[in-house]
């Protein structure tokens, strides 16, 4: 087993694999800069004075149609990715992980600007990188509470009085001021010329060496926690090195530095794989380091002895015991990289500016010619006869009047040269380059809404060519979408790390989450690209779908969630809201079903009154019927028996047909009321 190697033998390995990256991001730097020019439709170098210089912008709209057309879609309301759980239980943790990244990436920070810098970067310059980081950031509250004045000594220790007025009653007014740290997971944007890789990576996430090199100032490594001393013993960023750093020299200003607080040192942040422990196997560190130093972390104060407080040196600054090194094993790499065409087995591609740059030359040069012809054509160059012209002649050819005569000696002495000049035999060329342009970018003028004659097109043909134009798109959106959602993925391992619940806002309505109740493993399902069709195409296959839906629900093959569902996709496909902005979700119908009463159909109640009266009516008439037939076999006995009276009985039984009939309209009369709508009769 090897011994562990030494800080020192660390910063010396880690400088060659930044060495090697340097020289292959100064190669790539110029290949950068050649596609910016054409970007900024710089002049070629090839001009000729008193002859057209123009340059057509071919490649900055290009990028700028495909940026806006891409953005577009991460934009618009739809979610790019969607954590998907690995195993069976895990899908609300995939359904909070992510809200929890989008509400961070796009609310947290400017999502969309990040977004911007990464693709534009990709489709000019062949690469766009992601940095997903967790940063700390302070929140200040200030709020007026009244408290008991013997509770001041029991405020909480994060909760700063900052003024305190007794009321006379025992209280007193307290105004505090609370400072709340909280991390943000985001997504940074990181600048090519910052950017560092192992010439022979294949990927970002396999890269041996990948790093992040920034110049920050003196003050900016002490608030990030490393060792003060040491921050102000390192070597100062010249100023040459330091205008490298600026983005193609676009800006200038001049770079003023006031105290050694504000001097900028070179900042390495380096992850690569080294056998750091000398077991046999090469493990992925963090590394943060200056030139040949590696950083220290500021270490605990040093207390003197005597006074009880934190020791001096001889300039009077504060001492701190020796910190830790900014060295760290770690299982991942924060950085993800976009390629808009990406290279096999390379981890830089070609760029859209790369399919363009010899279109924009092309046609620049017939532009020119053009341009040029047009000139010759209404003002053609002179053939001046030496011996037959005066000094006043090459004045007046130099400087036309419409009108002007030309003076000569003789007749003849200056004659037009003629110039054949084909306009339609240039416009066939601009047009044959205007075509490869679109075949291979994919941006016609008819998907930009530029093409004038499409209405005399076909609409087939016409639908055809936007198709093929959107595909070009769609790959691209593809790629842009892998890159965002292995930034989500590193973006989530952080929250998981972190541990902490927050707090996020999902379509208006605050919730709790808690990454540490996630799972290890979790996957990412990009939702635009290649295969997922268009917003307009989903909407219509939704629209289609409706009779379907409709026809299942009412045979009982489907429920209110389905029909939520629908809504939902089509609230966000069209990008106006959601589906419970339109419609009760099912949890929403359940609990109205349950919290109100239901609806009383006063036909449907007449129709019960009516038929409780028929029956309660054949019950009286049918115990009428045995009251009589019960007398009549009493009147036989007795006629049998001789003891009849007939007056007596008559008026017996009529006496009990009476209480019946009295009984029985009581009961029918009650029951009325009870299923009478507005309460009893005999209220």
């Amino acid at each position: 087993m090897e011994p562990a190697i030494t800080p020192e033998q660390l910063a010396a390995i880690l400088q060659r694999e930044k060495d090697n990256a340097d020289s292959y991001a100064e190669m790539l730097e110029e290949l950068h800069q050649q596609a910016f020019d054409y970007y900024e439709a710089k002049p070629f170098g090839n001009e000729v004075d008193g002859r057209s210089q123009i340059v057509l912008p071919d490649v900055q709209t290009s990028i700028d149609h495909m940026t806006q057309s891409i953005l577009r879609t991460f934009t618009s309301g739809d979610r790019v990715i969607e954590f998907e759980a690995e195993d069976e239980g895990d899908e609300q943790s995939a359904v909070d992980a992510t809200a929890a990244v989008d509400y961070y990436f796009m609310r947290k920070q400017d999502g969309y600007r990040t977004l911007y810098d990464v693709l534009n970067d990709g489709l000019l310059r062949k690469m766009g990188v992601f940095k997903a980081v967790a940063e700390k950031r302070e929140r200040v509250i200030r709020e007026e509470v009244i408290i008991p004045v013997e509770a001041l000594g029991m405020l909480p220790d994060d909760a700063e009085i900052e003024d305190v007025t007794e009321n006379g009653d025992g209280s007193a007014r307290v105004g505090l001021k609370v400072v709340k740290v909280e991390t943000c997971f985001t997504g940074h944007a990181v600048p090519l010329n910052e950017f560092r890789f192992s010439p022979r990576a294949k990927h970002e996430d396999t890269a041996n060496y990948v790093a992040h090199i920034a110049p920050l100032t003196r003050g900016e490594l002490v608030e990030m926690g490393f060792d003060r001393a040491q921050v102000y013993d390192l070597p100062r960023f010249n100023d040459t090195d330091l205008e490298n750093y600026e983005s193609n020299n676009l800006d200038f200003y001049d770079n003023e530095e006031t105290s050694p607080a504000v001097e900028y040192v070179e900042l390495c942040e380096e992850y690569a794989r080294i056998d750091v422990d000398g077991d046999g196997i090469a493990e992925r560190v963090k590394v943060f380091r200056c030139g040949g130093d590696i950083l220290r972390y500021q270490g605990a104060p040093i207390v003197d002895p005597e006074t009880g407080e934190q020791a001096l040196d001889e300039f009077g600054e504060p001492l701190f015991e020796d910190g830790e090194l900014a060295v760290e094993t770690v299982d991942f790499q924060p950085f993800s990289v976009f390629t808009p065409f990406p290279r096999p087995h390379k981890m830089v591609g070609y760029s859209l500016a790369d399919k363009v740059m010899d279109i924009q030359y092309l046609r620049s040069m017939v532009a020119r010619q053009m341009n040029d012809g047009m000139a010759f054509s209404n003002l053609p160059r002179p053939i001046v006869a030496e011996d037959g012209s005066t000094d006043e002649t090459l004045d007046d050819i130099l400087n036309p009047i419409p009108g002007a005569p030309i003076r000569v000696r003789s007749q003849g002495a200056v004659v037009p040269l003629q110039n054949s000049f084909n306009v339609g035999q240039s416009l066939s060329v601009l047009e044959w380059a205007t075509g490869e342009g679109e075949k291979r970018t994919g941006i016609t003028a008819m998907n930009q809404g530029l093409d004038a004659d499409a209405i005399n097109k076909t609409a087939t043909g016409t639908a055809l060519m936007m198709a093929s134009g959107q595909q070009m798109e769609e790959a691209i959106a593809k790629q842009m979408a892998e890159a965002f959602g292995r930034l989500a993925i590193k973006i989530y391992r952080m929250m998981r790390e972190d541990g902490y619940p927050f707090v996020i806002r999902v379509d208006g309505e605050a919730r709790e989450v808690d990454p540490s109740q996630w799972p290890d493993k979790m996957h990412v399902r990009a939702r635009v690209g290649l295969g997922t069709g268009s917003k307009d195409k989903r909407i219509q296959a939704r629209m289609a779908l409706y009779p379907a839906l409709a026809q299942a629900m009412s045979e009982g093959l489907a429920g209110p969630e389905h029909a939520f569902k629908w809504m939902d996709g089509v609230a966000r496909d069209t990008g106006i809201g959601h589906g419970d902005d339109f419609m009760f979700t099912p949890e929403q119908l359940a609990e109205r079903a349950q919290n109100e009463e239901p609806e009383v159909d006063p036909e449907l109640v007449k129709v019960q009154e009516d038929a409780a009266l028929k029956r309660d009516m054949a019950m009286i008439d049918a115990e009428l019927k045995a009251f009589e037939m019960q007398q009549r076999i009493e009147l036989e006995a007795m006629k049998i028996s001789g003891n009849l009276d007939l007056q007596a009985y008559r008026a017996e039984v009529e006496a009990g047909i009476a209480r019946m009939k009295a009984q029985m309209e009581a009961r029918l009369k009650l029951d009325m009321s009870k299923n009478r709508e507005g309460g009893d009769l005999d209220k």
